[in-house]
């Protein structure tokens, strides 16, 4: 590594940029891809490096209302999703995206194309994003808009017709994940796709604009279920009754009951179940459980009213952040870096997803596993001793095998960062890898950006 820089304007960053100097830009220190802890040390970065910190730039949130219905949230600087929130709490709307670590900075959600709990009813942050500012490799702020198309840009960039040739191949073999919340590489159809899940390998993002909706109270209703690594069969039958709800239901997760045991006292639930737990507007909660009974009561006989109770908001969030964090510090603890997966599959893979993490789960490690529940998307996590890092390894290669057969997204929240480059290299065909030389050859010629990113491929 070179050397470490804290940015506090706007000018010192473009003159970094302009020095073409090769760095990795961090807003927040809460990433799952970036073992922080150990950062200096790593022999994934290159000595040139620089680590340069934006958290001391200028930061500003402003509320824009369009309408009695419609607003956007326009942020400069490392905000964080919980001061926007707290922001937010005083006005009528509200972020539809609330990842379960909410000291991350929202423009670093906006790099890595971070999704979070609500995208279950709302869709994913990309789709929320209106515009992007972006400082290029020429030292320029441009702000990117997502209903702009990408032609303008490559024209004003010359991009010839072998270039938009290969574009066109990637974009088509994007298609296959148009309905999962991050394709193992990086939709481009709009503007602010050069900014959205390419981890600030095309230049720094400074701003956003982000879509909210009107504030509506909600309340979680919570369902118990056996312990999927023992049988997950009513975990199935209730993904697929939730899929019918998604209009109704904000956010479906779940806490397993391994996840479960590191909380302190006051937050425990009854030893060795699993929770699926629902976001549900106050309003709607009657409605949505006379569905569910109505739906369990024809392809279940475990699931029942005794199985499901209320928690308020606030409890229940304390509970969702507390889990991976208490997680975090018994690897800590350990001293070991998470061992951890961001597997989303097709909803009628869901049942095959379980099956893989089943087979995780009888190698005599110790395990948890927690997650977005309703959108198929679940994180397995190892919590190995540290001879154990290796076999963690090895079982993980086997297991992007796997789902690199089920043309599942293998890493759909949380980027590619440093520890998953590894794994994410056969994902990618002919067609990827040529565009990501044609982007970095137009975008950033000086590879400054984040050059040990994924696409070095």
């Amino acid at each position: 590594m070179n050397q470490t820089l804290h940015l506090k304007t706007l000018e010192e960053a473009k003159n970094f940029i302009l020095s073409h100097s090769p760095a990795l830009f961090i807003g927040s220190a809460t990433s799952t891809v970036i073992p922080f802890e150990s950062l200096v040390h790593l022999k994934e970065l290159d000595a040139k490096t620089s680590l340069v910190y934006t958290g001391q730039l200028p930061k500003s949130m402003e509320l824009v209302q369009l309408s009695d219905t419609r607003a956007f949230l326009r942020v400069t600087g490392a905000i964080s999703w919980l001061e926007a929130k707290e922001f937010l709490s005083q006005t009528a709307f509200e972020l539809m995206t609330t990842p379960t670590e909410e000291l991350a900075s929202i423009l670093s959600g906006v790099a890595t194309s971070a999704t979070g709990e609500r995208s279950f009813g709302f869709g994913n942050l990309r789709s929320q994003i209106l515009s992007v500012d972006m400082i290029m490799g020429d030292g320029q702020i441009r702000k990117l808009n997502s209903e702009r198309s990408l032609d303008d840009i490559f024209c004003e960039f010359h991009f010839s017709e072998n270039d938009l040739a290969d574009i066109r191949n990637y974009q088509n073999e994007f298609k296959q994940y148009e309905t999962f919340k991050n394709a193992p590489f990086p939709r481009l159809m709009c503007e602010t796709d050069l900014a959205t899940g390419f981890e600030g390998q095309l230049g720094l993002i400074i701003g956003a604009e982000i879509k909210l909706k009107k504030r509506t109270n909600s309340t979680y209703l919570f369902i118990e279920l056996d312990h999927w690594a023992f049988d997950f069969s009513e975990h199935v039958k209730l993904h697929f009754i939730l899929s019918d709800l998604r209009e109704k239901v904000f956010a479906a997760e779940l806490l397993d009951a391994h996840s479960l045991k590191y909380l302190p006292t006051e937050l425990k639930l009854k030893d060795e179940k699993d929770y699926v737990f629902l976001e549900l507007a106050q309003e709607a909660f009657d409605e949505v459980i006379e569905i569910l009974i109505q739906k369990l009561e024809s392809v279940s006989s475990k699931l029942t009213m005794e199985q499901m109770f209320q928690m308020e908001a606030s409890k229940c969030r304390a509970l969702r952040m507390a889990v991976p964090r208490t997680v975090f510090e018994e690897n800590s603890r350990k001293g070991v870096t998470k061992k951890g997966t961001d597997i989303q599959v097709a909803p009628a893979d869901f049942s095959k997803l379980l099956s893989l993490y089943q087979e995780l789960a009888k190698k005599g490690l110790e395990y948890n596993m927690f997650g977005h529940f309703g959108d198929a998307h679940l994180h397995f996590n190892f919590m190995p001793k540290p001879e154990q890092d290796a076999k963690c390894q090895e079982l993980f290669h086997q297991l992007y095998r796997d789902i690199q057969l089920l043309k599942a997204s293998p890493f759909a929240e949380h980027g590619i960062g440093l520890l998953k480059r590894k794994f994410i290299a056969s994902f990618y065909s002919e067609h990827q890898a040529q565009v990501f030389k044609i982007l970095k050859s137009k975008f950033d010629p000086h590879r400054q950006f984040f050059p040990e990113g994924f696409m070095q491929c």
